[in-house]
């Protein structure tokens, strides 16, 4: 199992890798809430369940690669959502991302997290490149 060493912190944030424990809050803030994922998948995760499938995924993706999706808190202890970094389902790139539950749309926390994110990719693990993939009606 790959040693989940790194923490990030920013002026108002603190990342950490995404952990199991961290499925409840995935689910109840972010996944299971249709607005927010209308652009991520189409539709909200049908369960808990279902989210802690995709949470396992993101842990397995740690344990792979050494690299991940984080768990995104502000500095007062909310669960804000998830930023990170994974290899995009077809081809060999490393993608950026991030998922955030509405109440912290607009207040800067992607693009605070993103960089954050970014910083680690290039200073941390050397990564040559790191794409991002939008939805054009986002």
């Amino acid at each position: 199992m790959f040693l989940m060493e790194y923490q990030l912190k920013t002026l108002n944030l603190r990342l950490v890798p995404i952990s199991r424990s961290d499925a409840s809050n995935l689910h109840d803030r972010v996944y299971g809430d249709a607005e927010v994922m209308r652009y991520i998948t189409g539709e909200p995760s049908p369960s808990r369940e279902h989210t802690a499938t995709r949470v396992e995924r993101m842990v397995a993706h740690w344990d792979q690669h050494g690299f991940g999706m984080f768990a995104v808190w502000t500095n007062d202890d909310t669960f804000a959502g998830r930023c990170g970094l994974q290899y995009l389902d077809v081809g060999p790139e490393i993608e950026i991302g991030y998922t955030l539950a509405k109440d912290c749309w607009g207040r800067g926390i992607a693009t605070e997290s993103s960089a954050a994110v970014l910083r680690f990719a290039f200073e941390e693990l050397a990564l040559p490149k790191i794409v991002a993939v939008a939805n054009p009606q986002n």
